[in-house]
């Protein structure tokens, strides 16, 4: 009876792993499928989300050092070195590290999209005022991203004239501006 409670013991051990294993494996790949609405979304989450709507080929993404040290093995790794690639993140927006478990501010997202649009260079030369009543809480790097994003209608009017820039942004309130950014976005397709 013994042994027979043994290989019950072990059995559920390897299927706990199995199932456990494959949650994380999913994860991975589709974190979006994992995270509600209305939850905080970090940098790495994002990066994983913006590949695939753009979409980026991820395959041959990995640096030997990585772009950033504290990226090296991480789950996301690959999909912030193909917004690397991109162009779309620029690493000299992190001087002390990209912190991929860290919460994604409005700001960077805008950046980012702005990027995608093709027109860095144009935020990089834009100056004045962003029409937001937090204007001074505008980083002065981000300002031109910022009026060009609202221009271009990635970000819009919001209730009290605040942008909340360095604000954490929730997986919501991402897919919104993603979907202004990107909207003929592909279907993606099941894997087997």
């Amino acid at each position: 009876m013994k042994e027979k409670g043994k290989r019950v013991g072990i059995f559920a051990l390897v299927l706990l792993l199995l199932v456990c294993g494959g949650i994380y494996t999913a994860y991975r790949l589709h974190p979006e499928a994992f995270i509600r609405q209305d939850e905080i979304i970090t940098r790495g989450e994002y990066a994983a989300i913006l590949v695939r709507d753009i979409p980026l080929d991820t395959a041959n993404t990995v640096k030997d050092p990585p772009s950033f040290p504290d990226i090296d093995d991480h789950w996301s790794e690959k999909n912030i070195e193909a917004l690397i690639d991109a162009g779309i993140l620029d690493p000299a927006d992190y001087p002390d590290g990209f912190h991929p478990d860290d919460p994604i501010t409005r700001a960077e997202i805008i950046k980012m999209l702005v990027r995608i649009s093709g027109k860095d260079a144009e935020a990089k030369n834009t100056q004045g005022h962003s029409g937001y009543e937090d204007q001074d809480a505008i980083n002065d790097d981000d300002k031109g991203y910022i009026i060009v994003g609202r221009e271009d209608g990635i970000i819009g009017d919001t209730d009290d004239n605040r942008l909340h820039p360095n604000d954490p942004v929730t997986k919501g309130e991402a897919d919104d501006l993603i979907d202004k950014a990107i909207p003929e976005k592909p279907v993606p397709t099941p894997t087997p």
